[in-house]
């Protein structure tokens, strides 16, 4: 049994490609750092290679040893990767706070918000010219990235607390977003190197091994990557 994810960027694209993504929703894209995610790569990888990246983890010294070689991911690295800003405050995966008109006016009904969920309200407002809807919508397609790839937990949901922050959407500048990806994925890489190493002493059951939630797609990309320049070297 390989370590999973959830991170799947194919479904955002795919699931982008087919709605017809409104001026009035491009010029307030472009006022959230997330504008730089409305076209992103096809990036697609197996589970071999997280399982073998998440192998390679050594907990005491909080690197990866790839070909000999000791590579940190840092939040400058995810930053440099998908593009939002490494400071600011971090946001909290972890809070307890569900307050969020978002949520209240889609989801009141709910604690589990699923990537499905949110492109079906999205459709709802695409061809809506209130100024509400158009802004709301733009908060759903920010959750909608959250859940497809930047931050995707449990059966690829979005995290409730992160809702709330898109509630004033000039306020999204300020918060470090590469921190709260790299954050999220090293805390899921522990978690399963753990279970690696009882899987390889044999003293696993199927059940044990898990996820690492979060975008596994920058691990995947800055690990191979650095791996690459290191071997050019």
């Amino acid at each position: 049994m390989l370590v999973q994810h959830r991170c799947f960027p194919i479904y955002y694209i795919t699931a982008m490609d087919g709605m017809e993504v409104r001026e009035c929703h491009r010029r307030l894209m472009k006022k959230t750092p997330f504008n730089i995610l409305v076209n992103i790569p096809r990036i697609q990888f197996q589970s071999e290679l997280l399982d073998v990246i998440v192998s390679s983890y050594k907990s005491d010294g909080d690197f990866f040893e790839i070909g000999g070689q000791p590579i940190s991911l840092t939040p400058e690295d995810v930053a440099l990767i998908i593009g939002l800003p490494a400071f600011g405050e971090t946001p909290n995966l972890n809070s307890s706070s569900t307050k969020s008109e978002l949520k209240k006016r889609f989801f009141s009904d709910t604690s589990i918000i699923t990537r499905a969920a949110l492109k079906e309200s999205m459709s709802h407002l695409m061809n809506s010219d209130d100024p509400k809807d158009i802004e709301d919508f733009v908060r759903l397609w920010i959750a909608f990235i959250f859940a497809s790839f930047l931050f995707p937990i449990g059966h690829y949901n979005c995290p409730i607390p992160l809702l709330g922050l898109l509630d004033n959407l000039k306020s999204t500048w300020k918060y470090a977003w590469s921190v709260a990806i790299r954050d999220q994925l090293m805390e899921g890489v522990r978690k399963q190197r753990a279970c690696i190493t009882m899987r390889d002493e044999g003293q696993y059951s199927k059940s044990s091994m898990g996820y690492v939630f979060g975008c596994t797609a920058v691990l995947c990309v800055s690990i191979t990557s650095l791996e690459k320049m290191y071997m050019f070297f």
